[in-house]
């Protein structure tokens, strides 16, 4: 993994890059501002560590009380459906225009109709499917459409959620959402200016009602405010989020006189800090709800090895694992022939002997090597592909070993400049997963290949939401390639 300081400067690079002319006029944290305001996150941090419970490597709290659908895509196991792009609102952070219906969207693939939409759910295995936008309820008999269809499709297993500004938001409203088989709706009230009017319209009919917010600087005490009213209303969860800059809100951002730190993508200082002083303001009033941070950090680490591991797991080779960062990492040893063919008779045998072991249930005959067997001896046999627990046994002298990593992604249509599978959800569509390879890789000669795959194999399994594995990422041989094998740990620094 990469330093900290040339992370910092890959970052400042890349913001640069993103918002050209205009990145001179954005005011960044200076070294000073930086040190006093982790100091304050640190001092919120420790006040909360006795009543709130950090999760998903340091990135998200409190975790005891997420709601359902925040579980969910904790676990990476959620669709979020942008069913449109227009909105009602014009709040000032809001990231990109908002001014078209287009079609319903997600993760750049289109479905413009419900059918394929539900069958795509259900052939990902996700059992969350949230509706968003735009604002959803612009274009009700649509969300209703895509709504009734995922529920239709994937039946109670499926846990469903709504976003909205709740301007549109009536009892009626609310019971027919209800209907197509909503079972959560989020609110946004710092789009009306929290007006609780719609809250109340859908309190009592939706079966769990969540306020999710922006952390507003200016708007902390306003919210602090409504806090005993949410209650009162039977909110059951409050989530806030950081604010980010993107080329659309810069204007007004900006003009707010925020600090922007540098990052994957530019985020508020002083939001990150409002939610954090929200959280231990609930905590110290000991206030009935339960408040979630979803910070910048949470979201595009763990939101994106969550698609990396669900279309990876469409694309790898038997011998290939995803990685807890979502990436397929393919092993290479490269050797003699008479020994790469010796090696593999080695493990032939120690799967017959032991089929469990080597994918098999008890009582099967071990697959094949050319049938789905967990290695592959290449054709001229100078190259064994292999997992990693199979590396482990491998005797190291005259060889060495090839570290590759790949992302998968789906699209909707081919580019041809990516190896890809086919997905057909029905008769109409079909998908594709592509497989991008990754730039960087590792080419080790015995030694330090056998401290690789020793290094590696102290930290399989860890669980990646976990704070580990602290140890396997400052092991000095992955080091190079920990970005790809573990995701990052922690709020980032201030810079």
């Amino acid at each position: 993994m990469s330093t900290p300081g040339a992370r910092r400067e890959q970052h400042l690079a890349a913001n640069r890059r993103e918002y050209g002319d205009e990145y001179a006029s954005l005011r960044f944290v200076e070294p000073a501002a930086a040190a006093a305001a982790m100091a304050r996150r640190a001092e919120l941090l420790a006040e909360l560590a006795a009543g709130a419970q950090l999760g998903c490597r340091g990135t998200k709290l409190d975790c005891r009380g997420l709601s359902p659908g925040c579980r969910l895509c904790g676990a990476g196991t959620w669709s979020c459906l942008f069913v449109n792009s227009r909105c009602n609102c014009r709040c000032f952070y809001c990231p990109a225009p908002q001014d078209e219906l287009d079609v319903p969207t997600t993760q750049t693939v289109p479905f413009a109709t419900a059918a394929p939409y539900a069958a795509y759910v259900e052939r990902f295995g996700f059992a969350g499917v949230s509706i968003s936008g735009g604002e959803p309820l612009l274009t009700l008999d649509r969300s209703l459409e895509y709504l009734a269809a995922v529920r239709d499709r994937s039946g109670e297993r499926l846990h469903t959620w709504l976003y909205t500004n709740g301007t549109l938001m009536t009892p009626v409203v609310a019971r027919r959402l209800r209907a197509a088989g909503l079972d959560e709706i989020r609110f946004d009230i710092s789009a009306c200016g929290y007006d609780l009017r719609g809250v109340a319209a859908a309190a009592g009919i939706v079966p769990i009602v969540t306020v999710e917010i922006p952390a507003i600087p200016e708007d902390a005490a306003l919210l602090r405010a409504r806090l005993p009213a949410l209650i009162a209303l039977g909110v059951a969860h409050l989530n806030l989020h950081q604010l980010r800059l993107t080329p659309h809100n810069l204007p007004r951002l900006r003009a707010r006189g925020y600090t922007f730190l540098h990052g994957p993508r530019v985020t508020v200082m002083e939001s990150e800090l409002t939610a954090l002083e929200v959280m231990a303001h609930v905590c110290a009033e000991r206030l009935a709800l339960p408040v979630n941070y979803c910070s910048f950090a949470y979201k595009s680490r763990y939101q994106a090895a969550a698609s990396r591991q669900r279309y990876g797991t469409i694309c790898r080779k038997p011998y290939e694992e995803l990685t807890a960062n979502g990436y397929i990492r393919r092993l290479r040893v490269r050797g003699p022939a008479a020994l790469l063919r010796q090696q593999a008779a080695a493990l032939a045998a120690r799967a017959a002997a032991a089929p469990q072991a080597h994918g098999a249930a008890a009582g099967e005959t071990p697959p094949a090597p050319d049938r789905g067997a967990p290695w592959e001896l290449s054709p001229d046999g100078t190259e064994l592909r292999l997992p990693l627990a199979l590396a482990t046994g491998l005797r190291w002298a005259d060889c060495r070993l090839a570290v590759e990593y790949a992302a998968a992604h789906l699209v909707p249509r081919l580019s041809y400049l990516h190896p890809f599978t086919e997905v057909r959800l029905d008769s109409d569509t079909t998908l594709y997963v592509e497989r991008r390879a990754a730039p960087v890789g590792l080419d080790l000669g015995p030694a330090e290949a056998s401290a690789f795959v020793a290094a590696l194999a102290a930290v399989a399994g860890a669980d990646p939401a976990a704070a580990a594995p602290a140890a396997g990422e400052a092991a000095p041989a992955l080091r190079p390639v920990a970005e790809y094998e573990f995701i990052e740990a922690g709020l980032p620094e201030y810079c």
